[in-house]
């Protein structure tokens, strides 16, 4: 069984990154305040008819929208109006503002539905009699400390953690679903138990990402309120973050974990040679090789959920939508191949390990290894077009918190490669050759037989003897890369948990 050429790997990656280089447009900025009217710290010697808000891209208010305070700290009724389609938004009181002390409040939700706050000060001194600037009116201190405290910014630490645990959840789910599901078709072979198990684990995904989509909405409507959980969960409330896009994309994902955890089924059919040569019988538990067969709805499931990104996160917001949607949908679906291949490797060879039976790792290890390498081309190749479409200049990786993020999320990644890299250039191939030997010379499987009984007394050329001694050799190398296989694919798996999470966190959080 060979393996794929590394250098064909590489070539392919060099074409694509300078592919993504060349052909990726320039990054459409995220949300960000250009400029306010008044401005920040000002000082206005004329009645104020309305506060004028201008975004860099079109957004929406979220929660209270934009709010103007007296300098008690209470809210000023105002009409709220865009004459731009969201790119500008005037907040206009009912009787423009005299003299005092105002500031305002606003949250913003991006077209990537990430919401945005902030706030600004301003006075209005209005000429004397005499045409001179009149003093601002003297403020309190406990007016001014009330206003301030308006001002600051809301407590959503809570809800912000609770929003990245639900967003970690849901990739996990979908990870390990699809990367199961790929597993399942075109990897996994072994016993009718096993390929049973699998089909269970990739159900348990599917009610994961259910859950974890399910708490990320909560948690997202309780920022929009402030941090208020009783207020997240009014229907209004729900109705305002779910009527957007965003609602169309927790839609799919919802829909897509629910046809995944109904539609996988555990399908065989008749396993080939290598692996019924490679992993030990047991008489009442045939070795299989699965098959989707009956799994269409699930597959479909997978889709959905693949689909949703179109309709939510950094994607969005990026142009031309068609190649950016593409390519993120690439990368998601070769980093959940690749990750939750690993996973599900791991889960058959711990299933394995503490059954007490051989852990028979060369079939699966040899077949899931070309399968690996090229999904982690793809993930890279896709994940440096993305970075390139979401940032707008490069020093964003070291001078932004979501840049530093990136970097450590690709230092683990970087991590576990140098490990697959290992498994595939030291371990694979000595496995690779375990499955040939013993697929193409079936009489070394065979068990021994008279002229092996002779072995310690025949003749020393005996053909039966050398046959045993030769299988003997290959099962005792096949097993014991297999537990050093056991052993890198677990950090492996460890490692990928973590890369979740930080990937979580960058889904969950602006570029800039």
């Amino acid at each position: 069984m060979k393996l794929a050429n590394p250098r064909r790997w590489l070539v392919m990656l060099a074409v694509a990154i300078a592919a993504m280089t060349v052909f990726a447009g320039p990054a459409a900025a995220h949300l960000d305040l250009v400029k306010t009217y008044p401005q920040d710290g000002a000082t206005k010697t004329k009645p104020v008819p309305e506060v004028v808000f201008t975004f860099s891209v079109p957004g929406d208010p979220a929660g209270e929208g934009i709010v103007i305070l007296d300098r008690n700290g209470t809210a000023i009724p105002s009409d709220l109006s865009t004459p731009d389609g969201g790119l500008t938004w005037v907040a206009t009181p009912n009787e423009p503002l005299q003299d005092g002390k105002y500031g305002v409040k606003w949250r913003v939700a991006a077209p990537d539905t990430h919401p945005k706050t902030g706030a600004i000060r301003f006075q209005v001194a209005l000429p004397a009699a005499n045409g001179q600037a009149a003093p601002v009116p003297q403020t309190a201190d406990d007016e001014t400390s009330a206003l301030d405290e308006v001002l600051a910014p809301p407590d959503t630490g809570l809800a912000k953690a609770v929003r990245w645990f639900g967003v970690t959840l849901a990739m996990a789910g979908a990870v390990f679903g699809i990367g199961g599901l790929v597993f399942l078709g075109f990897v996994m072979a072994g016993r009718r138990s096993e390929v049973s198990m699998i089909a269970r684990r990739v159900r348990w995904s599917g009610a994961i990402l259910i859950i974890g989509t399910l708490i990320q909405v909560v948690a997202r409507s309780a920022m929009r309120q402030d941090g208020d959980w009783v207020a997240a969960l009014h229907p209004i409330a729900l109705g305002d973050i779910l009527g957007g896009s965003f609602g169309w994309s927790i839609g799919l994902r919802l829909v897509g974990g629910v046809l995944i955890i109904v539609g996988v089924f555990a399908a065989y059919r008749t396993a080939p040679p290598a692996a019924l040569a490679t992993i030990h019988q047991e008489a009442d538990d045939p070795i299989v090789k699965a098959s989707l067969r009956r799994s269409g709805i699930a597959v479909l499931g997978a889709g959905l959920y693949l689909a949703a990104y179109l309709f939510d996160g950094h994607t969005i917001t990026q142009t031309p939508l068609a190649l950016v949607w593409a390519t993120d949908v690439a990368h998601v679906l070769a980093a959940a191949t690749w990750v939750g291949g690993i996973a599900m490797l791991a889960t058959v060879l711990w299933r394995r390990k503490r059954a007490n039976q051989p852990l028979d790792a060369a079939y699966l290890a040899v077949k899931f290894s070309v399968i690996a390498g090229a999904c982690l081309v793809i993930a890279g190749i896709a994940g440096i077009g993305l970075t390139i479409e979401i940032l707008n200049q490069p020093s964003q990786l070291w001078a932004s918190t979501w840049g530093q993020i990136l970097l450590a999320k690709v230092a683990v990644v970087a991590v576990v490669a140098a490990i697959g890299a290992y498994n595939h250039f030291r371990l694979i191939p000595k496995l690779a050759e375990a499955v040939d030997l013993r697929t193409n010379h079936p009489h070394l499987t065979a068990e021994p037989g008279p002229f092996a009984q002779q072995k310690a007394t025949g003749p020393a050329d005996d053909s039966g003897s050398v046959a045993v001694q030769i299988r003997s050799r290959a099962e005792a190398t096949s097993d014991r890369i297999s537990r050093e296989l056991w052993f890198t694919a677990y950090a492996e798996v460890v490692l990928l948990i973590i890369v979740i999470g930080l990937t979580a966190w960058l889904v969950g959080s602006s570029a800039v």
